[in-house]
């Protein structure tokens, strides 16, 4: 029983990635974009809020 769940969790997550990323890249792309834009925006928001706090991890 614990085998047959193992290989619906390797099967699943195979053809996911292979549907979204073969017929739109370019929106895979631009997401991955707007996150790393989201991300660095909210550790600068954070470095400008408490920048004695930033220094202390320097």
């Amino acid at each position: 029983m614990s085998s047959s769940s193992v290989a619906l969790r390797i099967s699943i997550p195979i053809p996911i990635p292979t549907i979204t990323v073969a017929p739109s890249p370019a929106w895979l792309e631009s997401s991955i974009s707007k996150s790393a834009m989201e991300i660095i925006d909210k550790v600068s928001r954070i470095s400008l809020a408490y920048p004695q706090s930033r220094r202390a991890f320097i």
